[in-house]
């Protein structure tokens, strides 16, 4: 029997990373695909799986992330 994650990749998890590597948790694929999409504080997807993508209603392919790391934006001290 195919699971519900098998046969519809959005239902998958994504492991999530901090800008060192550890181990934050895991994400749904929505939110993982969300997240690397906006513009502030964006993740960075480190690894895909090549044989799923998400295809949208107007035609784009989107690959689905299995690891993204969270990206930090760093402050400039001097516009403190």
């Amino acid at each position: 029997m195919i699971s519900e994650s098998e046969s519809n990749p959005i239902y998958g998890r994504v492991l999530l990373l901090n800008a060192t590597y550890e181990v934050i948790g895991t994400i749904s694929v929505a939110r993982a695909i969300k997240m690397s999409m906006r513009k502030a504080n964006p993740v960075v997807v480190k690894e895909i799986v090549e044989t799923r993508q998400l295809r949208t209603a107007g035609g784009i392919s989107i690959d689905v992330p299995s690891v993204v790391v969270v990206v930090v934006a760093l402050i400039d001290v001097a516009m403190c």
